[in-house]
């Protein structure tokens, strides 16, 4: 049986109604989904990754949220630098060599830059060109 309680109106104790029990056990389990939503995000770049091209083009396209969700929470921070500085150049796309003169020649080969442009290429922020079917565009 459940333990009973003072009533609020006249002091006498009452007991806890099987509704408030069972929307209770509804809330701890929403909770407990979200720990595990909360937990699943690693896979969610793999995810993104095996989508065709068309799909998640369609996806940043249509949903500004999913652009911004993917800057924020799946790029490294080199990776979110290269992408603030693409939406202020002129010239579009943007060739691969470009980001790498934005670099010093010493850390182009460094875990840091190599982490941001696999990063770019893997969540279709730069592409390969037309012409060569190599990584070029933005």
């Amino acid at each position: 049986s459940q333990p009973a309680r003072p009533s609020a109106t006249d002091g006498r104790p009452r007991k806890r109604s099987t509704a408030s029990a069972r929307t209770g056990a509804m809330a701890a389990a929403a909770i407990a989904a979200a720990a595990v939503a909360a937990a699943a995000p690693p896979m969610l770049p793999d995810f993104l990754a095996r989508l065709p091209a068309e799909d998640v083009d369609a996806l940043y396209g249509a949903d500004p949220l999913a652009a911004r969700f993917v800057f924020r929470r799946l790029l490294p921070p080199l990776a979110q630098q290269f992408v603030a500085r693409l939406l202020f150049t002129e010239r579009k796309p943007v060739q691969e060599k470009v980001l790498m003169k934005w670099t010093e020649s010493s850390a182009l080969r460094g875990e840091a830059f190599v982490g941001a442009m696999k990063a770019l290429r893997r969540h279709r922020v730069l592409l390969p060109s037309a012409a060569t079917g190599t990584p070029g565009g933005a």
